[in-house]
């Protein structure tokens, strides 16, 4: 009984400096943590602000905990109910070492010692005797596998199930114990198999230590307290009161171990995409542009009577049409057409002309400057030329078609415009 006390003399005097002790630490692992705290995780994949983060490249140094906890033994078996409740809370104190394998999966061993109380059969009087134990859990974080992992959560509730041994001794030496005693109980110790399931929440104090509540219950084989009756099992609950440690990381860090990928390609990516929207944005709420007006640009070639060459002179109008095509980059149609009358008005001879001299401007087009020839329209009815491509606009060439006009005198309507 006096060694109990002192351990739990020494586990309250830990347990009071350690929390001083982890606010301490608790502003340089702030600094070094260049992550923010506040991440989603749902499934292997999680992204941050500034970067992506990945788990599963975990080594066997990242992940670990340690657990320093007191707190009661609590015997069920074999005529527990005796005696006042009070008296069947008895000191412990627990020591667990772990790893997390995955954000909701790990494991634990743990070590633990405790005294208990018992009663025996006849007269119900009181014993007790020491017990020191282990075991080895599989744990599942029940709040990260329900809600997804957040690395800074404040409270984590997990449940575990495994298995150890219980190794009694220390039982009270009583004088009315004797062999041939209606109140007899057994004082050698025992090495007995113990099967476990436990449940644990946790509430986080900073970026290293956790406070925790965790209860276990256990079972054992009925000579657990000395009295071997029926056959029945016996147990007690390991309700203990501790401390959580989170060891440090490869990456420097107390929290579930993960791969950075630098995100600084990603985020200028996603900054360039921002800022095409928001261009896209303005443009879209700028007023509309005003309805733009088609036109037909119309140049004169004139021809000297009889003839179907274009003197230098008349090179220039050409040289117009020209220009205006390449204005338009090629993507309009070019017309030549009869300066007056329309080609029904005309004379079998001047049809002939016309023919003749629209051939000429338009090999003159073709060829020397480089019009595709399939832009370039004949037609003797100027009428119906004024009417085509109203929506995208035309280039018209003009030329005097009978054998009698010079038509020099028009020359001034070659840059004509009708809207």
């Amino acid at each position: 009984m006096n060694g109990i006390k002192k351990y739990l003399m020494m586990a309250v005097a830990l347990l009071t400096w350690l929390p001083s002790e982890a606010q301490g630490q608790d502003v340089v692992e702030k600094d070094a943590l260049t992550h923010s705290d506040d991440t989603l995780l749902i499934g292997p994949v999680f992204k941050d602000k500034d970067e992506l983060q990945m788990l599963y490249d975990y080594e066997f140094p990242d992940n670990w905990f340690y657990m320093l906890q007191v707190g009661t033994f609590l015997n069920w078996g074999s005529n527990q109910g005796s005696g006042d409740l009070a008296g069947r809370f008895r000191p412990s104190i627990g020591v667990s070492l772990g790893k997390w394998f995955y954000t909701t999966v790990g494991v634990r061993a743990q070590v633990y010692l405790g005294n208990n109380r018992g009663f025996t059969d006849r007269d119900k009087k009181e014993y007790h005797w020491q017990t020191a134990g282990f075991g080895v859990d599989g744990m599942l974080n029940l709040t990260n596998l329900l809600l997804s992992y957040r690395e800074k959560r404040p409270f984590s509730f997990l449940v575990y199930i495994g298995m150890g041994g219980d190794q009694t001794f220390g039982f009270s030496k009583r004088d009315w114990n004797t062999d041939d005693s209606p109140n007899h109980f057994h004082t050698g110790p025992c090495s007995l198999l113990t099967f476990r399931t436990g449940a644990m929440a946790s509430w986080r104090l900073n970026n290293k230590w956790d406070i925790c509540l965790d209860l276990t219950n256990i079972w054992v084989d009925d000579s657990y307290d000395g009295i071997i009756t029926d056959n029945r099992w016996d147990g007690h609950l390991n309700l203990l009161l501790g401390l959580i440690r989170r060891l440090g990381n490869r990456d420097k860090t107390h929290n579930f171990y993960y791969v950075r990928r630098d995100g600084s390609i990603l985020s200028e990516a996603n900054d360039e995409i921002n800022r095409l929207r928001a261009e896209a944005q303005r443009v879209r709420s700028l007023p509309p542009l005003p309805p733009t007006k088609t036109q037909q640009l119309h140049t004169i070639v004139s021809f000297r009577n009889q003839l179907a060459t274009v003197d230098e002179l008349q090179e220039v109008n050409v040289y117009t049409a020209v220009q205006a095509m390449r204005h338009y980059e090629n993507k309009v149609n070019l017309y030549i057409t009869a300066l007056k009358t329309t080609e029904g008005e005309m004379t079998a001879q001047d049809r002939q002309l016309f023919s003749q001299r629209a051939e000429t401007v338009k090999q003159l087009l073709t060829q020397r400057y480089g019009i595709p020839a399939d832009l370039v329209t004949v037609n003797a009815d100027a009428r119906e030329v004024e009417q085509k491509d109203k929506e995208t606009g035309s280039v018209v060439i003009y030329i005097n078609q009978s054998l009698t006009d010079n038509d020099q005198e028009n020359e001034d309507r070659r840059l004509k415009d009708i809207r």
